[in-house]
């Protein structure tokens, strides 16, 4: 039989049947023990046979962790129960009956049929058709070996019996295969759906990215047409009043210097941010060139040294992870550029057996960790990009021994 999970829906209904068969036999028992019987030699061996079994399936299928514990061969062991039993108690019924009644072979050989229904349908619904004739030629077999040590000599009932046997194995069989085709024709649609929702999801995800692109572009136009050119004008006067102001007026021009390199700082910040919002390096260029270049640039602006051990190829991955792990490496960097002081700077990406990490280490002047606001340096907005994809972003770091930001992933 296949290994496979169990399809969604059988137990509950396997449970069910096996409820409804244990009030039925119980109903059955009750009647012929005490409404009376026709014959008071009938015997209720082969009630109570099924009566257990059927409380037994019913257990069984309500203790959720025998499914647990059992796992592939839970569900066998209950088709098993459920087909053996009334093969059994027919047999124990036969065994009594037969020396009172010869033709009963015949006429009882067809009741097997109801009951061995239901492990069939139940085979068909969770297995191939291949297991459906293994379970049809099984029980043949068993009734057939049964019936034939019961009957002790070959004549014509028994011959008879074994046609029965073979036209009812045939018939299950053909039962089966209809369960088997009906069930993989809702597999594939079950596919075909999953399938669907997921190309749907892409779809959603690549026009939520398109719509951030757009937004990102139309604020980075109005940054520029805003902000950039106020701070941009307010640079030109305070250079234009610096120039007329009398040479005197030293605290005048000490304020004004200021000024100005606060608002040429602001500029140049703005510009950053404008390029940050349009960047399109990731789309351009892949993550792992859009990473090396982000670590050139912050070389080259804070005048440090740079080791970049960054594969060339990296796993394909899906557009706002490669954005998250962008943004990390790039707001690390840029605190060095600002803050570390750096001389040398490690920049590190590891794709191995399906985990990603990232790590970027300084010898920069450092910061306690426990003193300084997640704010201050990103740290916080760092932390919720890693969390919004499930990573895990670690940042140690002391005064005059430099700062270890990581960042790992699962994928």
């Amino acid at each position: 039989m296949m290994d496979k999970r169990i399809e969604p829906g059988l137990t509950s209904i396997f449970r069910l049947i096996s409820g409804l068969e244990v009030i039925a036999f119980l109903i059955v028992a009750a009647s012929i023990q005490f409404l009376g019987r026709s014959d008071p030699g009938q015997p209720l061996n082969h009630y109570f046979i099924n009566l257990f079994a059927s409380m037994f399936l019913f257990a069984y299928l309500s203790i959720p962790w025998l499914m647990q514990r059992l796992k592939q061969a839970y569900l066998p062991l209950a088709i098993a129960v459920a087909t053996a039993a009334p093969i059994l108690s027919n047999r124990i019924f036969l065994q009594l009956q037969i020396a009172r009644y010869p033709n009963i072979l015949v006429t009882n050989a067809w009741e097997l049929i109801p009951l061995l229904f239901v492990p069939l349908v139940i085979t068909a619904w969770q297995y191939d058709f291949s297991s459906v004739m293994l379970f049809s030629v099984a029980t043949g077999v068993f009734d057939f070996i049964l019936t034939t040590a019961l009957a002790g000599s070959l004549d014509l009932a028994l011959v008879t019996i074994l046609g029965i046997i073979f036209i009812r194995s045939v018939s299950l069989l053909a039962a089966g295969f209809m369960v088997t085709q009906i069930m993989a024709t809702q597999r594939r649609q079950r596919r075909s759906l999953s399938q669907a929702n997921i190309k749907l999801g892409e779809y959603a995800s690549t026009l939520e990215a398109l719509a951030i692109s757009r937004e990102r572009n139309r604020l980075a136009r109005e940054l520029h047409d805003t902000v950039a050119h106020a701070l941009s004008g307010l640079a030109v006067q305070l250079e234009a009043i610096n120039t007329v102001l009398p040479g005197d007026r030293e605290e005048l021009h000490g304020m004004l210097d200021q000024a100005l390199r606060t608002t040429r700082n602001g500029l140049t910040e703005t510009r950053r941010a404008l390029h940050d919002l349009r960047s399109k390096q990731l789309e351009d260029l892949g993550l792992a060139l859009a990473l090396r270049n982000l670590g050139r640039s912050a070389a080259e602006r804070a005048n440090f040294q740079i080791t970049m051990a960054i594969p060339t190829l990296l796993p394909d991955l899906p557009p706002q992870t490669e954005q998250v792990i962008y943004r990390i490496a790039q707001e690390s960097l840029e605190n060095i550029v600002r803050h570390a002081r750096a001389e040398h700077v490690e920049f590190r990406v590891v794709d191995k057996a399906g985990s990603f990490s990232l790590s970027i280490c300084d010898n920069g002047v450092g910061f306690l960790t426990r003193s300084i606001s997640d704010d201050t340096l990103g740290l916080k907005g760092m932390r919720e990009r890693a969390a919004s994809i499930d990573g895990i972003l670690e940042v140690k770091s002391s005064l005059e021994s430099g700062t270890i930001i990581r960042f790992k992933l699962e994928h």
